[in-house]
């Protein structure tokens, strides 16, 4: 099974990733037996705070201005 979003090789290779992940087929560190994501596929943050402003950003403006 395989999906397209668009023409982005970025895109395209973090489907994959993904489908890898899902299929069993993505490498898995042996020390602790779990998937490691490369750090193109993360976006680590330290607070809540930080992972609500990455994950929507504007949230505050967007919600008070839908259109």
């Amino acid at each position: 099974m395989g999906a397209q979003f668009s023409e982005d090789v970025g895109t395209q290779e973090f489907s994959e990733n993904l489908l890898r992940i899902g299929e069993g087929t993505y490498p898995i560190d042996e020390n602790c037996g779990q998937v490691v994501l490369a750090n193109e596929l993360c976006n680590v943050v330290e607070t809540p705070e930080q992972l609500i402003n990455e994950v929507y950003p504007k949230i505050v403006n967007n919600y008070t201005n839908p259109g």
